[in-house]
């Protein structure tokens, strides 16, 4: 039985390079009632996002080989629709290139731990936009 308040079925991704946090989330938003596919390296995450279409994106800043800004900039060239759906996540003080490309995109920004309630209204923001 699906969950009233979500008509039809809402997809997340989230992509981070710590399994823990991986775990976490997608526990935290099938609770809530989203799909969450969760992969751990960007480069799966490409593959993964030219071949399905998301509600939302949970992307990590920084992870190894190639790093948020990096793959939200892949993003915007193979599937711009999506840019506007990235929630970016960050555990480490940004550097200033990092902190002028995220007010740059205008992505809302959580800060590990992530605060589950601050998740959730930027969920729901973007959510709205549909």
């Amino acid at each position: 039985m699906s969950n009233p308040q979500l008509p039809g079925k809402i997809t997340a991704l989230v992509v981070d390079d710590e399994e823990i946090i991986l775990s976490f989330l997608k526990r935290l938003l099938n609770s809530w009632g989203y799909e969450a596919e969760t992969i751990n390296t960007p480069r799966e995450a490409i593959e993964s996002i030219k071949k399905n279409d998301y509600d939302f994106i949970l992307l990590d800043v920084k992870m190894p080989d190639i790093n948020g800004q990096q793959l939200y900039d892949m993003i915007a060239e193979f599937k711009p629709s999506l840019i506007n759906r990235v929630i970016f996540a960050t555990g480490d003080v940004m550097n200033k290139s990092t902190a002028s490309f995220l007010n740059e995109t205008q992505a809302p920004v959580l800060t590990k731990p992530i605060d589950t309630h601050e998740l959730k209204e930027h969920i729901d923001k973007i959510l709205s936009v549909k």
